[in-house]
């Protein structure tokens, strides 16, 4: 016959005290609930004392289905409650049934609890945050409705109170307490099943009642944090998100704010691309003092603009020089045009202060925002090289490492894209970088020095272009003359590791092809066609100092590698369209062959080539020296 088993009348319960989960706004299904706090690093359970316990009796809890027993002990002396620590490795996520089951030492006879239904959850809201650095949990977002961050907020736009939007977060639940904290002032959110297992923000009202009992005007920061139903919170240090920042204009006391007039016509647009005489002015409205105060009072005009830049969003505050209050009660204060012009699709927000001659503030205005749309006509002065305006004639020999050109105009920012634009006479150029313009308003191309030497004898005409969207406006140009010393002699051995201006062509453009190489103790050019296509532009350089009219020697020479292979085949040619006749090289290297073009130049800028003119590349390979240009 079995004997019945019995019934713990107390089932085991956590030490630390567990969450009840039998009043939550939203039903839940377990009776209790454990978190971080009730499991990290340990659970604790107790078993209230039993009838008759005596040592040696054994005590077990049993997690779920499972047959295995999640943690036991046996008693070891007599007392009124039996601890049994749990790792909180092996508890699982999620809610379980929780058995207290009882062996008795001598009969082995069972009593057990009645099951309890326990919630785990050691997640905490919004997920980790590894961000030391930054003081909010970057996995919480809050937006406000109808208001970008940063925007002005006053009695008229919140007389209806305001709306939180919260971005579902990581690990979000039902009975999530939400907390949103404007200012001082918190308001709590119960998230519901349908929130939780939504994609939609969740909307969090903020009153007007709140609104007036914070900061009436300044800064107002919005955020919020996380306490999930088990109290665990978000965050391991910082447990609120990242404020969302308003301007806050509530005081009722505030003076108006100034009207924002274009050519003398009251508007809260301006487009740059329509034209205007652009007379931007703010009017200004005043008490007036019967009296009037000796010294005047004064008015400081207050201009922020803001726009959106390719790594997000850039302001800038400008205080106007003061202006004297005439007590007339309205007073019209001009704008900069520039500071407008700058804007690219963005807002200006205009405030002013009302001071005491001696500068105490009397009094703010609310603000008034102007949206700025479309681009404005630039004004490019030319670039100056190496900072200096105006035309310049330079040396190529002064500048070894290189020289910088500055390009300077109001307006600059860092949406716009630059390009400088280095002309020569015949209407070629130089590739020079783009660059990406800044607030600063100044931006430097670096010119390096083998383009100035290339310029050599040339007259370069340096202009930029600057393109905001689909507009594109181009600079007045500066006049380069470059000087050079007239080509008597250029000749280049090779034998010290340098190519002296001497470019890959086509032909030698694979680094395996053509390379120096160590012989006999010095250095070689040699040529090795590794990827089997040889012919055609070698080697080439540029002579930009040379004299229309005169005559002109360009001589090689070059020993064949080896004689078991294809004879090299090489003619020598100008980019006026001289040429030799291709020479077979049959001279076994250390000993040379050489060739030679006589021209007239008919022009300062000459290109001279070496080509190879063997089809093939198996077996061509050859070394070359003496690389000579002369006048005659």
């Amino acid at each position: 016959m079995t004997t019945p088993t019995e019934i713990l009348p107390t089932p085991p319960y956590s030490v630390y005290p567990a969450i009840r989960l039998t009043t939550t706004p939203y039903p839940e299904a377990s009776e209790w609930g454990l978190g971080r706090r009730e499991t990290d690093p340990n659970a604790l359970f107790t078993f209230e004392n039993w009838q008759a316990s005596v040592p040696n009796d054994s005590f077990a809890i049993y997690w779920g289905n499972s047959p295995i027993p999640l943690a036991q002990d046996i008693v070891k002396n007599i007392a009124n409650r039996y601890n049994l620590p749990i790792p909180g490795t092996k508890i699982p996520e999620g809610e379980f049934e929780v058995v207290g089951e009882v062996t008795r030492a001598a009969s082995g006879q069972l009593a057990t609890s009645f099951p309890q239904k326990y919630l785990v959850k050691t997640q905490r809201p919004g997920g980790l945050t590894f961000w030391a650095s930054e003081q909010h949990h970057r996995g919480l977002h809050l937006t406000i409705e109808g208001f970008t961050e940063g925007s002005l907020i006053n009695q008229a736009n919140t007389k209806a109170g305001l709306w939180c939007l919260i971005k579902p977060y990581e690990n979000i639940r039902k009975n999530d307490t939400i907390t949103v904290a404007y200012g001082a002032f918190t308001i709590d959110h119960i998230v519901s099943p349908v929130e939780a297992a939504g994609t939609a923000p969740i909307r969090v009202f903020i009153s007007p009642q709140v609104i007036q009992q914070g900061n009436q005007f300044g800064p107002i920061g919005i955020a919020f944090m996380v306490r999930d139903v088990v109290n665990n919170v978000s965050g391991e240090t910082y447990a609120y998100s990242k404020p969302y920042i308003l301007e806050g204009e509530l005081d009722p006391t505030l003076l108006k704010p100034p009207v924002f007039s274009l050519d003398g016509t009251n508007t809260s647009t301006v487009n740059l691309d329509e034209k205007s005489q652009q007379r931007y002015e703010a009017r200004v409205v005043l008490p007036t003092d019967p009296l009037g105060p000796t010294p005047p009072n004064q008015i400081v005009l207050i201009l922020k603009a803001t726009q959106k830049t390719q790594s997000g969003q850039s302001s800038k505050t400008v205080r106007l020089p003061a202006v004297i209050d005439t007590n007339m009660g309205v007073e019209i204060i001009a704008i900069p045009g520039d500071l407008i012009a700058s804007i690219t699709d963005g807002t200006l927000q205009i405030s002013f202060e009302w001071q005491a001659a001696d500068g105490t503030l009397l009094n703010h205005s609310g603000t008034t925002e102007v949206r700025v749309k479309g681009t404005a006509d630039l004004k490019l002065p030319a670039p100056a090289f190496e900072h200096k305006p105006g035309p310049q004639t330079i040396a190529p020999e002064n500048y070894p490492k290189g020289a910088v050109v500055a390009v300077k105009y109001q307006g600059m920012n860092a949406t716009q894209v630059i390009r400088l634009n280095w002309t020569f006479a015949n209407g070629s150029g130089a590739v020079v970088p783009v660059q990406s313009g800044n607030a600063s308003g100044t931006v430097l191309f670096d010119i390096s020095a083998q383009l100035i030497s290339q310029s050599m004898g040339q007259v370069v005409m340096l202009s930029y272009e600057v393109t905001t969207k689909n507009k594109t406006s181009v600079s007045d140009s500066q006049k380069l003359k470059v000087q050079g010393k007239e080509l008597v002699n250029d000749t280049s051995t090779f034998n010290d590791g340098s190519y002296a201006g001497w470019e890959r062509g086509p032909a030698g453009a694979d680094p395996r092809n053509l390379k120096f190489v160590g012989e006999s103790g010095k250095l070689i050019l040699f040529n090795n066609t590794f990827n089997n296509k040889s012919a055609g532009v070698l080697l080439k350089k540029r002579f930009t100092n040379l004299r229309a009219g005169n005559t002109y020697v360009f001589s090689v020479q070059v020993g064949r590698w080896s004689e078991d292979y294809a004879y090299p085949i090489g003619f020598l040619q100008t980019s006026q369209g001289e040429r030799t006749t291709p020479l077979t090289i049959t001279t076994q290297y250390p000993l040379f062959q050489s060739m030679s073009l006589s021209f007239v130049a008919q022009s300062t800028d000459i290109e001279l080539m070496y080509v190879s003119d063997q089809a093939t590349g198996v077996g061509n390979d050859y070394v070359l020296r003496n690389f000579v240009v002369e006048r005659t």
